[in-house]
């Protein structure tokens, strides 16, 4: 990303940081709840140590990972270290974890990843339901490759990694399952894309099921994308992590929206 298309979304994390609330500002139930075990969870958990140590591998991996890069709004071939990928292109810990608690608490069945990468928030998210199954979708066949050995190393029996672009095989998948419970969103980073998965997939959103939007203030266009998809009919709950969104739909209340602590 170019400095000046960083510097235009200042604004957006100012307005987060003004417009922040914690628990105790939380009046309904459900959401104060929810956001409680949370935040107890993050706090308590700080990582899954045998996943972590796979971190510390990549991060010195200086070796190349040619291909196609189809995420963050480009589809050049690329050439990119391991150590690079694992440094700034995947979730922190701290990132693992919340999805690790969310899932956690909120057991999915059928879980999707859009953008797999080196597959470390995909092992947070197999061991945080073990009884469900996770289905992960990835275009690069070098990093397919290094998230299967990785996986079987942990013993992640529940993850199906599919290959290729996402934009071809996300619709065939979607038509041969009934419903999704979980659904993670961290793959090509632009208005379109992201808008488009969104709708693909809201149509085989269970009651109740949660959707979570990686990097909502990446750029104007992908926190208008976010804007866009908290304001639709299906989502009961909206909520903003600085640079998490979390939906949830069809839930038996009034339609919410909340900016929470991270």
């Amino acid at each position: 990303m170019h400095f000046s298309e960083l510097l235009s979304t200042l604004p957006l994390f100012i307005r987060y940081f003004f417009t922040v609330v914690d628990r105790h500002s939380l009046q309904a139930p459900y959401v104060f709840n929810l956001y409680s075990e949370l935040m107890v969870g993050m706090r308590s958990t700080h990582g899954l140590p045998a996943v972590e140590a796979f971190r510390q591998i990549y991060l010195r991996d200086h070796s190349l990972v040619c291909g196609s890069d189809f995420g963050a709004g480009s589809r050049l071939k690329t050439k990119k270290t391991v150590a690079t990928i694992a440094r700034h292109g995947i979730s922190s810990r701290k990132d693992c974890t919340f999805l690790y608690e969310l899932a956690r608490i909120t057991q999915p069945q059928t879980c999707i990843e859009l953008g797999t990468s080196l597959g470390i928030a995909t092992a947070y998210l197999s061991k945080s339901v073990p009884v469900g199954k996770i289905y992960t979708f990835e275009g690069n066949e070098e990093l397919v490759s290094r998230t299967h050995a990785m996986l079987g190393k942990l013993d992640c029996d529940n993850v199906e990694i599919i290959r290729g672009n996402i934009d071809s095989e996300l619709p065939v998948f979607l038509d041969q399952i009934e419903e999704v419970d979980f659904a993670l969103l961290d793959a090509n980073h632009t208005f379109e894309a992201l808008t488009h998965y969104f709708y693909l997939l809201k149509r085989k959103m269970s009651p109740g099921a949660c959707m979570v939007i990686d990097d909502i203030r990446w750029s104007k266009g992908m926190h208008a994308a976010w804007q866009q998809i908290r304001a639709d009919g299906r989502v009961s709950l909206s909520m903003e992590f600085l640079h998490k969104g979390v939906v949830i739909f069809d839930l038996p209340v009034s339609k919410q929206h909340y900016v929470l602590s991270y």
